[in-house]
């Protein structure tokens, strides 16, 4: 297969933090509806985010009336690099957290999967990751 999975142009994925070249609270939406229902209009003036697609293009969002929407997408230039710095750290969390909760008996990891490896590629981290909506 070459270039990116046709799926992976409806993903969003969302960094609240002011700096955005650092990973904060990464959230990733299977679509723009998801995001927009997700996010309340103050948010888009008032916190520092960057979103991005799951090709790395940056997402524009904006405010009308009452709703949160993507005024655009543009090309953002070393954007795939960009989410996976965002993506990496949050599947090491992911993990983490995972490996936490087996400790206390409430996740059972399978026996096949004794060692954790960082999932490769965008598709695979956002995989690993899952769907905030």
């Amino acid at each position: 297969m070459t270039g990116p999975a046709t799926w992976l142009k409806e993903i969003i994925v969302l960094n609240e933090n002011a700096d955005a070249l650092r990973p904060g609270d990464v959230q990733i939406f299977r679509s723009a509806l998801g995001l927009c229902h997700h996010l309340e209009p103050w948010y888009v003036n008032e916190v520092g985010h960057l979103a991005l697609g799951g090709i790395g293009d940056r997402v524009v969002l904006g405010v009308a009336g009452n709703n949160v929407v993507i005024e655009r997408i543009e090309t953002y230039e070393g954007g795939l690099d960009l989410l996976r710095s965002w993506l990496e750290p949050t599947a090491l969390h992911v993990h983490n957290m995972r490996v936490k909760a087996e400790k206390k008996k409430r996740l059972a990891r399978g026996s096949r999967v004794p060692d954790w490896v960082m999932p490769e590629g965008i598709e695979a981290l956002i995989g690993y990751v899952g769907f905030e909506k």
